[in-house]
């Protein structure tokens, strides 16, 4: 059988550039519609920026230190 782990931190430097940049695009779109809905929260745009948040330190971390990719 094949060893199959799972792996957070992308293995190249174009999939981290990738990662971030829809992790930037998911959170600037989540925040913006936290701001035209100023009277409610919808539980699912919070859950959207934890998530995209979440990416884009995946990503940094990826690119940040390189021994990291693949982990």
């Amino acid at each position: 059988m094949t060893d199959r782990r799972l792996t957070f931190i992308p293995r190249t430097a174009l999939m981290c550039v990738l990662y971030l940049v829809i992790g930037a695009a998911l959170l600037v779109g989540a925040v913006l519609d936290l701001t035209r809905h100023p009277d409610r929260i919808p539980p699912l745009t919070v859950v959207v920026i934890v998530a995209a948040g979440l990416l884009v330190i995946v990503s940094l971390i990826g690119l940040l230190v390189p021994r990291t990719r693949g982990r």
